[in-house]
């Protein structure tokens, strides 16, 4: 059986395609681990949709995940603060990025 990770990191405070692009690229490669991926630019919410209707989907989808995966530039986002103080405060695996 996958591991399941979430992916989490800033979105907003960067440019779209540019966080879009981070996430999908850090994606292919834990798929090309074995993990099996969730990432929340697939959440099922629409781009323009607000702040909390994005969050409230990706706890929903944290949840249902194993551990959590943490993009170096998570610190600077406030919902990555979140997910990173959910996941830690119910003992999911914690992965950090180390590298570019």
């Amino acid at each position: 059986m996958k591991i399941k990770v979430y992916i989490s990191g800033a979105i907003s405070s960067l440019p779209y395609d540019e966080a879009k692009e981070m996430f999908n690229k850090k994606e292919i490669e834990l798929q090309s681990q074995n993990f099996e991926v969730v990432n929340p630019f697939n959440n099922g919410e629409e781009k323009d949709a607000p702040w909390a209707a994005h969050m409230r989907a990706d706890i929903k989808a944290l949840l249902d995940c194993d551990c959590i995966y943490m993009l170096k530039t998570w610190e600077n986002s406030k919902g990555a603060r979140l997910e990173h103080n959910i996941a830690y405060e119910l003992g999911m695996g914690v992965i950090y990025q180390t590298e570019k």
